[in-house]
C-alpha cells in the first residue's frame, strides 16, 4: 500500500467500535460463494503478494450494488489497526464496479495451526507466489470469496482509498481469521514488511455492522438479483429458553391488599370494611338506607332526653303487660276453652304522673 497520507480521506487506519456508529441496513454486505477454479499469482514491489482471477476471484453486492473481484493482495503485518491492535498480516480483496467504483474489503490474519475454511483460503495460493515470476498460474481448489469471511462477520465501513491512493469504499472485518505458521512462513520470506502509517480519521464517519446482514442465503455469481429473507431464528431459541423460567403475567390483587390496609386501622378501618363489604353486595344505595336510620336513631335518642318527663307515664305499661302474661298462662294452664281478655285500663293513673306536669309539658294531648 502506497503512502496516501497526501490525498483526501486516506487509509488505512485504526477502527475501534466505541466511536463507530450502526450501520445494520445502511451498509449491508453480501459476498459470493461460488468457487473460482483458476487464478495467476506473484510478487510486486517486493512486498506484496498479489493473486490475480482468471477472469475473476468472485462477486459481492454493497448497499444493492454488484461488484467484482480482480485481485487479492496479502501483506504483513496489517496496514488496518482494530483497537490499537495490529495484526500478523492482512489480505484485502479489491472490488470494481462497472460504474467505476471501487470496494476494498479486509480480513486481518493471526497466525494459528487451527485449521479452518480461512487458512485452507490461504494455503491455496500464498506456497506458490514466486519473488521472480509475476503471472505464476495457480488452481485454485475448492477456494471461494466467503472462506475469507470470519465466523461472526462483524465488519467496519469507512471512505478510504484504495492500494493506489484512489478513492475506495473500504470494508474491514471485526475479528481476525487464521494462518497456519507454514503459510505465514513463506509469506515473510517472500515479501517485505509494509511501512504504511495509520492515518487520522478526519472528519470522517466510521460504520460498524453488527453482521447479522452478511450471513446467507449468498448471492449466485449469475448476474441475477435475488432478494434475503433473514430468519430470527436465534431470537426464537433465547425466547423458548428463557420461557421456561418466567412467570405468566397477572393482574394483582389490588382489593385484598386495601381490605388488609383498612383491617389495620382500628374501628375506623373496621367500619371502612364494612362499608365496603356493604356496598360491594348490596350497592351504594344500602348505604344510603344506613346512613337515613342512622339519622333516625339520633333523632330519637333526642327526643327522649327532650321529653323525659313524659317517658314515666309509658313504664307503666309494664305492669299492664305482666298482669295479660300472667293470665294468659293461666287460662293455657287450666285448659279453659272460652277465653275472656280482663278488662285493663291503659290510662295513666292520677297517682302516677302528677296532672300540673302533663298538662305543662303536653296541654290538651293524650299519651295513648
Amino acid at each position: 500500500m502506497s503512502d496516501c497520507s497526501k490525498v483526501q480521506n486516506p487509509s488505512p487506519i485504526n477502527l475501534s467500535q466505541s466511536s463507530a456508529q450502526p450501520c445494520d441496513s445502511l451498509c449491508d454486505l453480501v459476498m459470493d460463494d461460488a468457487y473460482a477454479t483458476n487464478g495467476r499469482v506473484g510478487i510486486e514491489e517486493g512486498k506484496f503478494l498479489v493473486l490475480y482471477g482468471d477472469p475473476n476471484l468472485g462477486s459481492c453486492k454493497f448497499n444493492g450494488e454488484g461488484y467484482s473481484c480482480d485481485a487479492l493482495v496479502v501483506v504483513h503485518p496489517s496496514s488496518h489497526t482494530i483497537e490499537n491492535i495490529q495484526a500478523d498480516a492482512e489480505v484485502t480483496a479489491i472490488f470494481r464496479n462497472p460504474t467505476g467504483k471501487m470496494l476494498i474489503v479486509s480480513s486481518l490474519i493471526r497466525v494459528n495451526p487451527a485449521e479452518t475454511q480461512a487458512s485452507h483460503f490461504l494455503n491455496t495460493f500464498i506456497p506458490y507466489a514466486n519473488p521472480n515470476e509475476r503471472n505464476t498460474p495457480v488452481a485454485l481448489n475448492n477456494w471461494s470469496l466467503a472462506m475469507m469471511v470470519p465466523p461472526n462477520a462483524t465488519f467496519y465501513s469507512y471512505q478510504g482509498t484504495d492500494l493506489l491512493c484512489r478513492p475506495a469504499q473500504n470494508v474491514v472485518f471485526g475479528s481476525m481469521i487464521n494462518i497456519d505458521s507454514n503459510a505465514f512462513a513463506l509469506l515473510v520470506k517472500n515479501t517485505k514488511p509494509t511501512a504504511v502509517a495509520v492515518q487520522p480519521l478526519g472528519s470522517r464517519q466510521v460504520y460498524f455492522n453488527n453482521g447479522q446482514q452478511l450471513p446467507g442465503p449468498q448471492m449466485p455469481n449469475d448476474g441475477k438479483i435475488y432478494m434475503r429473507i433473514r430468519s430470527n431464528k436465534a431470537d426464537d431459541d433465547k425466547k423458548k429458553a428463557t420461557s421456561k423460567f418466567v412467570k405468566p403475567v397477572t393482574q394483582a390483587n389490588v382489593s385484598g391488599a386495601q381490605t388488609t390496609q383498612r383491617n389495620s386501622s382500628g374501628l375506623l378501618g373496621a367500619i371502612s370494611n364494612w362499608s365496603h363489604t356493604q356496598a360491594a353486595a348490596n350497592g351504594w344505595f344500602s348505604l344510603i338506607n344506613v346512613f337515613l336510620m342512622v339519622i333516625s336513631m339520633g333523632l330519637a335518642i333526642y327526643a327522649a332526653y327532650a321529653y323525659n318527663d313524659q317517658v314515666a307515664a309509658l313504664l307503666t305499661l309494664n305492669d299492664k303487660a305482666r298482669t295479660f302474661a300472667q293470665w294468659l298462662r293461666g287460662s293455657v294452664a287450666n285448659g279453659v276453652s272460652n277465653i275472656s281478655l280482663p278488662s285493663i285500663n291503659l290510662k295513666t293513673p292520677a297517682a302516677s304522673t302528677p296532672t300540673s306536669s302533663l298538662s305543662k309539658s303536653t296541654g290538651s294531648r293524650s299519651l295513648l
